[in-house]
Formats: structure tokens, C-alpha cells, sequence
């Protein structure tokens, strides 16, 4: 537990449990953690206090079976969101002085961001006596939605056109997914001539 100077309390919490599951042939280790951060930017134009506080949250699910002494399984999961309710950014003019206080910022429309992050994955391993054959797969995705405020740089063109806003916020989104596939043929070290397929 923290405190910030003008902000808010921050704090961290994690835990972790390993379990046998069968004797030297399975087992499960999970995990959790959430992050916050009190944030200490404040943003004038809407009267919010601490705007860049955050949030961060996840866990971990570890599974490993050795259903034979040659033969390896392991199978894992990670998860973890982030959610913040402003941009860490003061406003600052060329000359290098604040424009309404030294952690303060103008933004007519909340730029809240928004992230949500999945892995998976499976490797297995075999001992095949004279080599090792490893296949190790995952998948991932990635999922933000953030908004930024344009009210400065568009505002004005909605009384030019005859519109009446109170502010211009640009919402977007971007999405990933990825899979990976590797297989290997690993020698065994304990050779004169090591190898790699």
C-alpha cells in the first residue's frame, strides 16, 4: 500500500496456490493479482479529481501432467484487464509553465481506456531416449477501446456548421490475435555433438 503526493491510495494484492493433484503425475498452480493506482492527475474542465486512476487485474492457471516419465504436458492460461479513467498528461504551453496547475489538464470529454488480454497455451514435450520432440502452441487477443478528447482541435468547426457541442471525444478500438506454432528436435546435451531441427 502507497499514497501519491496530491493523488490517491495505491495498492497491490497477489496470490498464488500450488496443488498436487496426483502424486508425480499432475499438478495445478493458480494465480491472481489486482493493481491500483490512485492516480494524481486532475482534469479541470469536468471537475474530476485523480483521472488517471487505474486498475489492473489478472490470474494465472498453470496445469502440468506427466501421465509417463518421458511424456510432459503442460497447459496454461493468463488473463488480465486494465481499465483507466484518463490519460497520465498535464498541460504545459512552449514556454514550459503549466497551463491550469502542474498536474492538471484540460479535456471537455473523459478519455477513459480499456484493455483486455487472453493467452493461451499447450506444450508438450517427449523424451524419445535419443532426442527430445517439443511442440509448444498459443493463442493470444488483445482487446482496447480507448477516447480521446478533440475538443480543442474540433470544437470549433461545429459552430461553423452550425452544430451545437459541448465537446468532441474520438472513440476507438483495436483488436489482436495472434497464434503461434513451434515444433522442435533438440539432441540430447549430454552428446559430443549437439543439434537443433
Amino acid at each position: 500500500v502507497s499514497d501519491t503526493h496530491d493523488g490517491g491510495v495505491n495498492y497491490d494484492i497477489a496470490a498464488a496456490v500450488n496443488m498436487p493433484i496426483v502424486a508425480d503425475k499432475a499438478a495445478v498452480r493458480v494465480s491472481a493479482f489486482q493493481s491500483h493506482d490512485g492516480g494524481y492527475i486532475d482534469n479541470v474542465a469536468l471537475d474530476r479529481q485523480d483521472v488517471n486512476r487505474s486498475n489492473i487485474y489478472g490470474g494465472r492457471l498453470d496445469f502440468l501432467v506427466t501421465p509417463t516419465d518421458a511424456l510432459n504436458i503442460r497447459i496454461a492460461g493468463f488473463s488480465q484487464d486494465i481499465s483507466r479513467g484518463g490519460e497520465s498528461t498535464a498541460d504545459y504551453g512552449f514556454s514550459g509553465a503549466p497551463l491550469y496547475g502542474s498536474v492538471d489538464q484540460y479535456r471537455k470529454t473523459a478519455e477513459p481506456f480499456v484493455q483486455h488480454f487472453r493467452l493461451g497455451s499447450l506444450s508438450v514435450a517427449d523424451d524419445l531416449d535419443w532426442a527430445t520432440l517439443t511442440s509448444i502452441s498459443s493463442y493470444q487477443t488483445i482487446r482496447t477501446q480507448t477516447v480521446l478528447d478533440l475538443t480543442v482541435a474540433y470544437g470549433r468547426y461545429c459552430a461553423y456548421e452550425g452544430i451545437s457541442c459541448s465537446s468532441v471525444g474520438l472513440t476507438y478500438g483495436m483488436s489482436t490475435d495472434k497464434f503461434v506454432q513451434e515444433v522442435r528436435l533438440a539432441s540430447k546435451s549430454s552428446t559430443s555433438v549437439e543439434w537443433l531441427i
